[in-house]
């Protein structure tokens, strides 16, 4: 909904009641809606506020309560999603155990879908807390990971980016070349007709010769 894209906005830009606010408004709308998937999708993403509001515990309620319902779902995205948001809140409580279960979690289900970006999130939390664990040959095998997939996700924005640039000129050439035929094609006309206005006006001219005779 409009109000969960104004959040999110409102999120990155720091605004956390703001956009608490706004989540709440979607999370209603979809409510009524029977959204589920919606719902989920605002749980989480109230969850992750709250976390950087500093409130753990309500962070982690909201995002076990999207996780279940993501799961209940079969929706392995935003299962993979919530499992890493939750590692990175147990990373930072320095609950090890629990961050690295979430993050295996979240890594393992990632490479079954072929999520690239939760590949890449996972693989960095993993990497952090093993670093913790002083657990130091599997952190290096995280961050190889990490890296590897940090890259394809550059290199796939760059290409995005760059067939996006190939569409713009294209689609500008085209309008260039449509404005030109116009162009050509509104002369030709004017011209014609400047031509029919000046026969009218020498036949006009006859007539009236041939009249004062």
């Amino acid at each position: 909904t409009a109000y969960n894209n104004i959040a999110t906005l409102q999120r990155r830009q720091g605004n956390y009641e703001e956009a608490l606010q706004g989540f709440q408004k979607s999370l209603k709308i979809r409510e009524e809606n029977g959204e589920r998937r919606g719902i989920a999708s605002c749980l989480n993403n109230m969850g992750v506020v709250f976390d950087l509001q500093g409130q753990t515990d309500k962070a982690i309620e909201y995002l076990e309560w999207s996780l279940a319902m993501r799961q209940s779902l079969g929706y392995k995205k935003g299962v993979a999603v919530c499992l890493k948001n939750l590692g990175k809140i147990y990373l930072v409580k320095n609950e090890l155990g629990k961050a690295v279960d979430h993050g295996s979690r979240a890594f393992k289900l990632s490479k079954d879908i072929g999520y690239t970006t939760g590949i890449c999130n996972a693989s960095n939390l993993l990497k952090q807390a093993y670093i913790k664990l002083e657990a130091f040959s599997l952190a290096l095998d995280y961050h190889k990971v990490y890296m590897d997939m940090r890259d394809s996700l550059y290199n796939a924005k760059t290409q995005r980016a760059a067939i996006k640039q190939q569409f713009q000129y294209e689609h500008d050439k085209e309008f260039f070349e449509l404005n030109l035929e116009e162009e050509k094609q509104q002369a030709l006309e004017t011209k014609e007709a400047e031509k029919t206005r000046l026969r009218s006006e020498e036949h006009t001219s006859e007539l009236q010769s041939h009249l004062n005779l």
